[in-house]
């Protein structure tokens, strides 16, 4: 009887769901504390073997030590104390649906500090992530190797056992080997401190690096090629050698990269008032490469596309280059000294690398039109994913890992660095400043948006609880539309939400705040081209009001109804007029809850000013929807003289027209019409020509179908009006020229075609 008992009792335990099985996520009571990692790529063969000794902190007597690997074989799985005695493993084995390796003690031990030894061994081809193999031929026809890695989000797990998220930061000390002949090197993070020869075995060189400081396991990098490098630069405000590595051939490319980054990195040290750590910092262009770019701390990698650029590429070419280098300089503080608690803050690197990176291009490269282009290719992009009613809001919850790839997309980092744009516009000093001492609060940790918020709440002067104001932007999908109206001396100012269709429904309680935000709002005017600014909170759109207690813009109408002895207070902004009523019969007051898009903002405007125009230079993430006769006035000014708005302006006002026609807020013959003004021929610049451009294929189907909109603006016309004046060899004015050309060919126009192409030859 008690035998029976004890099988059965032993058959319930194995039911038991062990800790590696019942969550994905690494326990916390066992931390990380410094890597001492050697690898050795047999680049020819594809394949690598290893060691690795992680000092380890327990904070709680245990069994069991858990870790990520995936995709390789560990051969050794052994647990010493701080005293070197050695802890008696029971099992050690993979749990594959966490990517998990657990090693299993004989008995518990204590909370104490421990080393963790494994070695291991593993492939480096059929795949672009992890410790990986890539090749490129040389002139002479040779196909050369080199190793390289690629570990964000969770594929450092794949070159060695380690704890493969975000928090649990370590320090790093590495060795590499390399081929001794065969004109191979080894990179990592810090700079190369020895090297031994013949070592594991002849013919080998083990190459040793310096230790890093505390990093998160994703921002490891090593690499064994043959590439050359540019000569060396110096940082003279933090002392960082900078070095450029590129495949032979292409080195002569990477010149545009070295003065980009050479510019950056002076320029974010001084931004930051924190210089980078690190002694020395490379670039290098990787043949295969499954990303645009990585910002490994200190051994950066690039897909070649993105960091090398031929001295006669194209300014558009020259401008993408310069901020996907920028981008993951930026990423050097915010990323590399200060990570992301976990994965639902990864806009927090990815937002602020993108809005930082536009913001320095556009400072040491003020010829290229960089606020154009980040306005058109960037905000006016994600506001298209971001209208759809499937959007999700920037900060996304992450349960899972196999979760956190989706988190990389659109509106992490155009939507992230969009409203990050815009809330810097409002304060560039205040936000600076918090920016500051956000870093030096937790440098060399981890945090994550509220941290950041808090910092700003302190710093940020132009608006109170600016915190509240960014959770409207980030804790909830879209954005609004402001819908403004003149009367008077006053701009009376709405929002609502925008939708890519008028008509899709969609559960306003799905949001805790009703699809409402608080606004930053700039705007110009003919009397002043000074962008003045208000903040439109959402509390103004709706609330619970007291009958007596609402906006100054309401107005008392009295009806008495001798039945209901009524009394009805109606607001004096229509469409439609909104009432609150008390009934007197009852004794008793009523609160009403005002639908959002009625209440509205009152803003004074000079009495002589002949025109409006909100979100000046298109820095908000919102659309603006004026009335008919507004629409109008726009288009006759612009008609007169284009340049009274910036060139940014203009090409806003368009995707404004067009992209709420296409939607169903306004007639199409609102965009349509204010394109017209292109036919007098005064329009000179990018950003309108590239909008006109996006929304060509839309529009000549338009046209073809209605004979209306033919009759009210003839494309032709448009087109034959380009400018002749100022289409000289300038790189910006180039790229004028081949937007117009783009839009002609839609048209098959081949007088005008061969115009503009003769034009540019002549340029170059």
């Amino acid at each position: 009887m008690i035998s029976t008992t004890l099988v059965q009792l032993e058959s319930f335990l194995v039911l038991i769901i062990q800790p590696w099985e019942s969550n994905p996520l690494l326990p916390k009571d066992v931390v990380p504390r410094h890597y001492d990692i050697f690898l050795d790529p047999q680049i020819e063969a594809g394949t690598f073997s290893g060691s690795v000794k992680i000092a380890l902190d327990v904070l709680s007597a245990k069994d069991h030590v858990i870790l990520h690997s995936k995709f390789l074989t560990v051969s050794s799985s052994r647990l010493f104390t701080a005293d070197e005695t050695e802890v008696p493993v029971k099992s050690a084995f993979e749990h594959a649906p966490n990517e998990f390796w657990v090693v299993q003690l004989s008995k518990n031990i204590d909370p104490g500090k421990y080393s963790l030894r494994l070695d291991f061994n593993g492939s480096l081809v059929g795949r672009l992530e992890g410790f990986y193999r890539s090749t490129y031929k040389r002139k002479d026809g040779t196909t050369r190797y080199l190793a390289a890695t690629k570990f964000e989000p969770t594929y450092a797990r794949r070159a060695f056992p380690c704890f493969d998220e975000p928090s649990f930061k370590a320090s790093f000390s590495t060795k590499l080997v390399r081929p001794a002949i065969g004109g191979y090197i080894a990179l990592s993070n810090m700079d190369q401190i020895g090297e031994e020869s013949d070592a594991p075995i002849k013919g080998r060189v083990t190459v040793s690096f310096a230790q890093t400081p505390l990093m998160s396991t994703y921002l490891a990098c090593f690499i064994v090629c043959d590439f050359p490098h540019l000569p060396s630069v110096n940082i003279e405000s933090s002392g960082t050698k900078l070095t450029v590595y590129a495949r032979e051939e292409q080195l002569h490319a990477a010149n545009h990269a070295l003065k980009v980054a050479t510019d950056a990195l002076g320029y974010f040290n001084k931004y930051f008032e924190m210089k980078y750590p690190l002694p020395k910092l490379d670039l290098i262009a990787v043949p295969d490469f499954v990303s645009g770019a990585m910002e490994n701390w200190g051994l950066i990698t690039f897909r070649e596309s993105m960091m090398l650029a031929e001295p006669t590429a194209a300014a558009s070419d020259l401008l993408s280059t310069a901020n996907t280098i920028s981008h993951e300089l930026a990423h050097m503080w915010f990323g590399d000294i200060v990570t992301m608690g976990w994965w639902d803050d990864l806009w927090l690197n990815e937002g602020f690398a993108t809005f930082l990176a536009n913001h320095v291009t556009t400072l040491l490269m003020p010829s290229f039109p960089g606020q154009a282009t980040f306005a058109l290719n960037y905000l006016q992009y994600v506001m298209v994913d971001d209208a759809a009613v499937s959007s999700h809001p920037i900060i996304r919850h992450v349960s899972k890992p196999d979760q956190i790839t989706e988190a990389f997309d659109a509106i992490s980092y155009q939507k992230g660095s969009s409203v990050l744009r815009m809330i810097e516009n409002f304060d560039p000093e205040g936000f600076r400043r918090a920016v500051v001492v956000y870093l030096d609060a937790h440098k060399y940790g981890n945090a994550n948006t509220s941290d950041l918020w808090s910092k700003l709440d302190i710093e940020y002067k132009q608006v109170k609880n600016v915190s509240r104001m960014l959770d409207t932007w980030t804790k909830q999908m879209g954005f609004p539309i402001v819908a403004a109206e003149r009367k008077g001396n006053s701009l009376i100012l709405k929002q609502i939400r925008c939708l890519s269709n008028i008509n899709v429904p969609y559960d306003k309680s799905s949001s805790k705040y009703g699809y409402k935000w608080d606004i930053p709002i700039k705007y110009i005017t003919s009397a002043s081209k000074e962008p003045k600014s208000l903040v439109m909170k959402m509390e103004e759109e709706t609330g619970m009001y007291l009958f007596f207690f609402f906006s100054f813009f309401c107005i008392i109408d009295f009806f008495i109804q001798s039945r209901l002895s009524s009394v009805r207070y109606r607001c004096a902004i229509p469409p439609p007029h909104l009432e609150i009523v008390m009934h007197s019969m009852l004794n008793s007051f009523y609160c009403v809850n005002f639908p959002f898009s009625h209440l509205s903002v009152e803003e004074p405007v000079p009495a002589d000013a002949k025109w409006f125009k909100l979100n000046a230079d298109q820095v908000g993430f919102y659309r603006v929807n004026y009335t008919e006769a507004e629409w109008k006035n726009l288009q006759n000014i612009l008609t007169e003289n284009p340049n009274v708005m910036s060139s940014i302006d203009r090409a806003n006002l368009m995707d404004d027209a067009f992209a709420l026609a296409k939607a169903g807020y306004i007639n199409y013959e609102i965009p349509l019409q204010l394109i017209s003004y292109f036919k007098v021929g005064q329009e000179k610049d990018w950003a309108p020509w590239e909008t006109l451009n996006k929304y060509f294929s839309r529009l000549k189907d338009l046209l073809y179908s209605s004979e209306e909109a033919s009759r009210d603006l003839k494309l032709t016309d448009l087109i034959e009006k380009y400018p002749e004046a100022g289409a000289g060899a300038a790189g910006r004015l180039k790229a004028v020229e081949v937007t117009k050309a783009n839009i002609v060919l839609y048209k098959e126009y081949q007088p005008v075609i061969k115009q503009i192409l003769k034009k540019l030859v002549n340029d170059v």
